[in-house]
């Protein structure tokens, strides 16, 4: 499926290229999560031992900065089709939190950076001056890795790790208003709408300390190979990654671009 949508982008660029009205945008926008798994919980203890806050901590993965560059068709005059290539840079977040007094004190975080891919077919209208449209299509997510961190300021450790995604197949719907500021520019304000879920591959530490000096770790501390079927995996074979069951990150997020548009 993954590669058929490729092949049908690149099929659609090579005829697009002898229409007659092509635009091409650049865009920035922020995208906002929507919704999200429980990543882990916010707990905190008093001096005395006694819990005083446990609560569900909630992560997505797809939210961050948004650049993008976008060829759009026109095949009539209220109906075109956008081949969009973007890369999101992710915002930390924090996904985990751990106080106990003279014990531990540990803050997890993570951030997905990512390439989605975005076929839509766009419906189009002139409202006072403006040319309003509304789009929908599927959206590919490639070249996604996961960076998390964990550290604990009083056992004064640090790890960070990355992780590498597999491609996912999902969809897109847009909303937005284009103005001409002549025949050949033109700047607009879109709304997007993303729904992904990537399915994780492998993970690495890139970074193991404690109070400041590297970690001696095995290959089975440093590496995790994510299946289907954990049922492989051999605990005393410190020589060979460790496989878990594969886990999936939601990426669905609502997106604000601004975007700026040379017709041809």
């Amino acid at each position: 499926m993954k590669k058929l949508f490729l092949s049908l982008v690149i099929l659609l660029i090579s005829t697009g290229l002898v229409s007659a009205n092509i635009m091409v945008r650049a865009n920035f926008g922020y995208g906002f999560n929507l919704g999200g798994h429980k990543s882990g919980t916010d707990y905190e203890e008093d001096a005395g031992n006694k819990e005083i806050k446990n609560e569900n901590m909630y992560y997505n993965g797809g939210e961050g900065c948004n650049l993008g560059l976008g060829v759009g068709f026109g095949l009539s005059d209220n109906l075109g089709l956008d081949v969009g290539f973007g890369y999101v840079i992710g915002s930390e977040t924090e996904i985990s939190k751990k106080y106990e007094p003279g014990k531990k004190d540990e803050v997890k975080k993570a951030k997905i950076n990512y390439i989605p891919v975005d076929l839509t077919l766009k419906l189009s209208t002139k409202i006072w001056g403006l040319t309003g449209y509304l789009g929908f299509g599927p959206t590919l997510a490639l070249g996604a890795t996961e960076i998390q961190t964990i550290s604990d300021s009083i056992n004064k450790t640090e790890q960070e790790w990355e992780t590498t995604m597999n491609a996912g197949l999902g969809f897109n719907a847009s909303l937005g208003v284009d103005y001409e500021i002549s025949d050949m520019f033109s700047i607009g304000l879109g709304f997007i709408i993303r729904q992904v879920s990537l399915k994780l591959d492998k993970s690495t530490v890139t970074k193991s300390t404690t109070d400041g000096v590297d970690d001696d770790l095995t290959t089975r501390g440093k590496e995790t190979v994510y299946k289907e079927d954990d049922s492989d995996d051999d605990k005393t074979d410190q020589d060979s990654p460790e496989i878990k069951n594969a886990e999936v990150r939601n990426m669905d997020t609502f997106t604000i671009n601004l975007s700026f548009g040379i017709k041809f």
